[in-house]
């Protein structure tokens, strides 16, 4: 038989996606909650209780305490149905080094509870506590922490072929959707917190709703390598197979499929792409240019003769209107040199090309509330003034592969070779989740409010 701290130290190790993973041979439309179960064979003698070393039992199920933060609620999470003499359960709750414990006393068959009386940004802590009949109370496990808030986000993994919907905390996973053959991009929808997905194995894209329930949207190109939404028109820009052609579409008109709007213009090669408002940004890194359309088609402005220009962000902060009604960003970053150096391109001014105090940048965010612009590398984390000047560069991250500025929040969301990191900007509240196969690319919605 297993002892008590054997199973707990094996239960502390299966609270990781990769270990739930390993369930799960099914292609796609698999939804998984992340559980923390253990199941061990002994003998059929039933166990008599989970602190007792002599009991027996020939299918015991626990789950430990899981602390699931969400919008103005922690969800509490575990499993002691299966010991027959436990006569009820406590749940301690305390929110703070001054604040005292609150117990809330449950009947022996809870496995769950949901936590209402919480404040968005407020670090709560909660240990469960059995009431074992002849025994008294025992502790179980240590404290699970949770920070309930509105931001969503969204992890895609290749190694799996699953899209995770991460805690606002980024302490637990919610759920995954997959499995996806060969996912080439994700795109968060502001509007109603839903993921869309792109995959080259579908000539569509997939979209996922909060609760993650899946469908196919039908689009009539053969392969959808990069999708992007602007939030406020609720805009979808599109990246085919080839990189040869830049369509739009419009999710207001959402139906059984969507309809193509192509933008036109020949791209040699397009690589990046990021809209706001009514237009879209877009780097052509074969022809080394990035040009600015409009969705109706009309180009706003261009900057050719840029070197090997990669990845591109910009912001709401620069809205801009011309004297067409057309709105539009009037400024984005785009990464160049092999990473190595970032170009502030504005409409109407000239490029201005800044040198990285490191080489090898990957990605590419800009805050949107006050514009500063954020540059990775896999070890490496720089932050740029609206004029182009340095204001922090981190030289100690884990090997990163991508990230997501939520500036609302003040949190920096970097996914690592198997981790999903998330701190402060003032590289404070660090928080680990890890357990992923090959994650690649993370986005965030803020939400509203704290």
């Amino acid at each position: 038989m297993v002892g008590l701290s054997r199973i707990f130290l094996i239960v502390d190790v299966l609270i990781h996606p990769r270990n739930v993973l390993n369930l799960f041979a099914g292609y796609w439309s698999i939804s998984v909650v992340v559980p923390t179960l253990l199941l061990i064979s002994c003998s059929d003698r039933q166990h008599r209780n989970p602190f007792d070393p002599e009991t027996k039992n020939s299918d015991v199920i626990i789950s430990h305490l899981r602390a699931i933060a969400g919008d103005r609620r922690v969800t509490l999470k575990w499993d002691y149905t299966q010991f027959k003499d436990i006569s009820g359960l406590e749940l301690n709750r305390w929110a703070g080094e001054n604040a005292e414990t609150k117990v809330i006393s449950l009947g022996a068959n809870n496995a769950s509870y949901v936590d209402t009386e919480v404040q968005n940004g407020i670090e709560y802590n909660y240990r469960l506590t059995l009431i074992i009949a002849g025994e008294g109370k025992r502790d179980v496990g240590t404290w699970e922490r949770a920070t309930p808030g509105t931001a969503i986000a969204w992890v895609a993994d290749t190694g799996t072929g699953l899209v995770w919907r991460l805690a606002p905390d980024g302490r637990n996973s919610l759920f995954a959707q997959g499995r996806f053959s060969f996912l080439t991009s994700i795109a968060a929808d502001t509007w109603d917190g839903s993921c869309w997905v792109s995959d080259r194995g579908y000539s569509g894209l997939y979209r996922i709703d909060g609760d993650g329930n899946i469908e196919q949207i039908p689009v009539a190109i053969a392969e959808v390598e990069l999708f992007a939404i602007e939030p406020k028109h609720r805009i979808g820009w599109i990246i085919d197979g080839s990189g040869n052609n830049v369509w739009w579409v419009s999710l207001n008109s959402l139906q059984d499929s969507l309809r193509l709007n192509p933008v036109d213009a020949h791209f040699s090669k397009a690589v990046s792409l990021y809209p706001v408002f009514e237009a879209c940004w877009i780097v052509d890194r074969d022809a080394n240019r990035v040009v600015l359309y409009h969705n109706t088609g009309a180009r706003i402005d261009e900057w050719p003769k840029l070197d090997s220009p990669l990845k591109i962000a910009t912001s709401s902060k620069t809205e801009v209107a011309d004297e067409f009604g057309r709105y539009y960003s009037s400024v984005a970053w785009v990464l160049i040199d092999g990473g190595r150096r970032v170009a502030k391109l504005e409409v109407g001014v000239d490029k201005q090309v800044i040198d990285l105090p490191f080489s090898g940048a990957i990605a590419v965010d800009v805050d949107e509330l006050n514009g500063n612009c954020w540059i990775l590398a896999p070890n490496d984390l720089a932050a740029y003034d609206r004029q182009g000047m340095l204001l922090a560069h981190w030289d100690d991250l884990p090997e990163a592969q991508d990230f997501a500025i939520d500036a609302r929040h003040e949190q920096i969301w970097i996914v690592g070779d198997d981790s999903v990191w998330k701190m402060g900007m003032d590289q404070g509240d660090l928080t680990r989740l890890q357990g992923f196969r090959k994650p690649f690319r993370i986005v965030v919605d803020a939400g509203q409010g704290l």
